[in-house]
């Protein structure tokens, strides 16, 4: 054991290591063999693999040592076994007396190597006495180490036995813990029960009552419905009477302004009758507006009228005021002759209010722009309630994308040869017009959105013939024309300068009907009309779709 570490333990035991200090060697070889954790409670673990080193060294060298030492006993028992074989007689020595050395040097050769191995053999004599002694250090320093460690075991066993006391008393708490837990939930199911037999009668009573009130605000709202009917009509025949007043003043004032253009209602029926488009193509002149009938008060400043062009009829409908307004209503007229004379039929009341004036009628239903939303609203006029909604994803709505005009005017839905198609336009293409067709059922695209390069904000309003997008470049200048074409099948685009005009120079709804080829207007309050020509350069019309005449079909 070296010095730092008989410091160690003399610093940190004192009197123990030396009391201890005797002891042979069995405390050493228990302390090689005790467990570690043992010897890390206190700290010595590292002190005794030390020691265990030491030890281990000495002993080898004690081993060589004393196996060297057998053999130079071995050697000078042969050397004396040797001697005694040849040890000289008195004859001898008296003969080696008288003779001299001379005749004796063997024995001399002998002597000398016995004197020789006496020699050696004193030195290792030395040597195992000093191992002896550093054998007797080590054993004292084994048996400090074994006070050591029966003081550690000791120290281990209370450690243990503590330890064993805090687990007792761990899972004790852990009992009382569960115990505690046990009562608390009891005592919570108690007190729930409790409150569910104590509220049970009032959360009884506050559903009837909740369901007294719905069904009382359920009939409110009906009445009201049927209130917003009535004042609807009210007001309906109101504008008539003022139509019919302002006629009659009219016809009995001389200097009443005249409109060149305008022709007798029954002779507009008739003009307006379905045509058997049996050909497609592109358009090559719009005639000279022809008015219909002026709204009589400012509810008719703005709005939209049209007519179905997949039914062989003659109703009209007409939608008032698109704008900030909550507009609900759409009026129906019979004919043409009572849309003349603001004899409406029926008045729908939409359960959604519309945005814009892009709305369509198209197979017995009305399509619009739902309001502050992209959603597309089917509204079954027969069933008259909304079957369908549906919203075009990225449209720009409220405003973002309209046209030169403004009023909220995003979405523009339209009909042509083909079917029913959607006009509008996304941050993503920039600004630019979008086209897309839509199945009318399902409200879903039935073919890729088409991309234009034509920016909707820079035109006055858009529509659509035999698959060929039209754009028209004012709404106020009495000289308009027709700007631009999109073959939509194509993606072509083409300059045009085809003379659109505004009569009352602001013209804020253009549609065109498929059925009767004639263009529907909403310009200042007047409803006019614009009769369109087309060319056959596009093909054959059979049943909604354009066979090229090569045969190809588009």
């Amino acid at each position: 054991m070296t010095p730092e570490v008989v410091g160690a333990f003399t610093s940190e035991h004192g009197e123990t290591f030396r009391q201890f200090s005797s002891n042979g060697p069995t405390a050493c070889q228990y302390v090689f063999s005790v467990d570690s954790a043992q010897c890390e409670s206190n700290g010595m673990k590292t002190k005794i693999l030390e020691l265990q080193s030491a030890f281990r060294t000495v002993q080898s060298q004690l081993n060589a040592q004393e196996n060297r030492l057998h053999q130079a006993e071995r050697f000078i028992r042969e050397i004396q076994e040797r001697l005694n074989i040849n040890r000289p007689t008195e004859e001898s020595r008296t003969e080696y007396a008288t003779t001299g050395p001379q005749k004796s040097g063997a024995g001399d050769a002998l002597v000398s190597l016995s004197e020789i191995m006496q020699t050696e053999l004193v030195n290792l004599e030395i040597q195992i006495d000093d191992a002896e002694k550093r054998r007797v250090a080590l054993e004292r320093e084994n048996s400090n180490l074994t006070t050591l460690l029966v003081q550690s075991r000791t120290s281990a066993s209370e450690l243990r036995r503590l330890n064993n006391e805090q687990e007792a008393e761990i899972l004790r708490m852990q009992q009382e813990l569960t115990r505690v837990r046990a009562e608390l939930h009891e005592r919570r199911t108690q007190r729930i029960d409790g409150t569910k037999r104590i509220c049970g009668r009032r959360v009884m009573q506050a559903n009837k009552e909740k369901a007294r009130y719905m069904m009382r605000a359920r009939s409110m709202r009906v009445e009201r419905i049927k209130d917003q009917e009535r004042l609807a009509n009210a007001t309906a025949r109101i504008e008539e009477l003022q139509t019919i007043v302002t006629s009659q003043a009219r016809n009995t004032s001389s200097q009443a302004p005249q409109c060149n253009n305008t022709t007798s209602l029954g002779y507009l029926n008739d003009s307006m009758q379905s045509e058997n488009v049996t050909t497609c193509g592109r358009l090559t002149s719009i005639s000279e507006p022809i008015t219909f009938r002026k709204s009589k008060t400012y509810l008719g400043k703005l709005g939209a009228w049209m007519k179905d062009p997949a039914h062989d009829d003659d109703r009209v409908y007409v939608i008032n005021i698109i704008g900030e307004n909550q507009v609900r209503q759409l009026y129906e007229y019979p004919s043409i002759t009572d849309f003349g004379h603001h004899q409406n039929e029926y008045i729908h009341l939409l359960p959604h209010p519309m945005e814009s004036n892009g709305a369509v009628v198209y197979n017995g239903s009305l399509y619009y722009q739902r309001r502050n939303s992209r959603k597309i609203v089917r509204y079954d006029m027969a069933a008259r309630e909304v079957v369908k909604q549906r919203p075009i994803k990225q449209a720009g709505f409220h405003g973002t994308f309209a046209y030169l005009w403004g009023g909220f005017t995003d979405i523009d839905l339209a009909v042509d040869e083909t079917g029913l198609w959607v006009i509008y336009s996304t941050l993503k293409s920039h600004g630019n017009i979008m086209v897309g067709k839509i199945n009318p059922v399902t409200l879903r695209m039935v073919r890729p959105v088409i991309r234009t390069n034509i920016q909707k904000r820079g035109v006055a309003n858009a529509f659509i013939i035999c698959q060929v997008l039209y754009t028209v470049n004012s709404y106020s200048d009495t000289n308009a024309y027709i700007s631009y074409s999109y073959d939509l099948n194509r993606r072509i685009k083409q300059r045009l300068k085809i003379p659109f005009k505004n009569l009352y120079k602001k013209n804020v709804m253009i549609d065109y009907n498929p059925r009767n080829r004639y263009i529907y207007a909403w310009d200042d309050g007047y409803q006019v009309a614009y009769k369109s020509t087309v060319d056959k350069s596009g093909g054959r019309l059979v049943n909604g779709r354009i066979i090229a005449y090569n045969g190809t079909f588009s």
